[in-house]
């Protein structure tokens, strides 16, 4: 079932549809990531444009996702070369 809830970042309101009680938590959990994301770009008592903020932010944000996928990949290759030396090793031993 569809549903519109509300999200805040940096204290706008923010209609959000979303499918189910999961994704609703999920996008919430989101929202508040991103809002702290935001605060911490804010200078105290600064009224920084919200455009330039998102767009820093959102910089931010795609930087840890690119570093994140980068060790993802190389964790995966890793593990792979493992995986093939234990198989060589095994094959040996069956020999």
């Amino acid at each position: 079932m569809t549903k519109t809830i509300k999200i805040e970042v940096l204290g706008n309101s923010y209609p959000i549809r979303v499918e189910g009680g999961e994704e609703e938590r999920y996008v919430k959990r989101l929202a508040r990531y991103v809002d702290g994301k935001m605060r911490k770009l804010t200078p105290a008592g600064s009224q920084v444009l919200s455009a330039k903020l998102a767009v820093k932010a959102a910089l931010n944000i795609a930087d840890e996702l690119h570093k994140s996928k980068r060790e993802t990949e190389l964790s995966n290759k890793r593990a792979s070369e493992r995986r093939k030396k234990l198989i060589k090793l095994l094959e040996q031993g069956l020999r």
